[in-house]
């Protein structure tokens, strides 16, 4: 579709009289209704909520859609401004994030704490108990979720993330390309007649669990760094717990 190649732009008009300098935030564009929608016309809970942080802290926010490999590469170039992220060690390298005085990422400011789970085959033999694999799987995941792969490092195991999407790593992991796809718990909403027709199983004990904040790009500096420090301010009470994920 043409704005998974066009960043589209939701400004709400009352932000013209914001002080501070924009942030541009950048989503992936994959819409989670009722979360996110992708539709200007019809902004989800998720992206109301951005815009309404950057209300209440005087910062005209602007939303930006691409491919969340592009997303990353963005923000990290300084192109777009913040973008979702866990705080993996590799994600806490390359952006920035709100930290506490002893230098680790503020709780009170993420996101959400997120779940990265195991899928595998009905029936097969290898197994998960919370701690180690019984031996060294061929894991698998989707393009752009750094997550999975910091899970998998993290145990110093390889994974294979070329798949485009949930619905592809999951018919990998049915032909026997993988013994584990790694996912995300939000990626497996709505996927339940895909795992029952792909004879598939989530594991009841995640692989790993991370924050998620709204990291922002290590070019900010001056005022547009103290913009992205008011928006994390504003997040926590704009942006509520019972909102799906992004």
């Amino acid at each position: 579709m043409a704005y998974a190649r066009l960043a589209l732009l939701l400004l709400w008009p009352w932000l013209a009289c914001a002080q501070g300098p924009g942030l541009r935030v950048c989503i992936a564009n994959l819409a989670y209704p009722p979360s996110i929608t992708l539709d200007p016309a019809n902004p989800g809970t998720r992206e109301r909520q951005f815009l309404e942080a950057g209300r209440r802290a005087g910062v005209a926010v602007s939303l930006h859609y691409w491919p969340i490999k592009r997303c990353h590469r963005m923000v990290l170039e300084g192109e777009l401004d913040a973008v979702y992220l866990a705080a993996t060690p590799e994600s806490l390298a390359d952006f920035r994030f709100p930290l506490d005085r002893q230098g680790r990422p503020d709780s009170r400011l993420r996101i959400k704490e997120e779940r990265v789970v195991l899928v595998r085959r009905r029936g097969a033999s290898l197994g998960w108990d919370g701690r180690q694999f019984a031996v060294p799987p061929r894991l698998g995941t989707r393009a752009g979720l750094r997550m999975a792969r910091e899970a998998a490092r993290l145990r110093g195991l390889d994974i294979d993330d070329t798949a485009f999407d949930t619905p592809q790593v999951l018919r990998k992991l049915h032909a026997g390309r993988h013994d584990f796809a790694v996912l995300l718990e939000v990626d497996l909403r709505g996927q339940d007649a895909l795992l029952n027709d792909l004879a598939l199983e989530r594991l009841p004990i995640p692989l790993a669990r991370f924050d998620g904040f709204m990291a922002g790009s290590p070019a900010l500096s001056g005022p547009a760094l103290a913009s992205l420090q008011a928006w994390w301010r504003e997040l926590p009470s704009a942006v509520t717990p019972a909102a799906k994920p992004i």
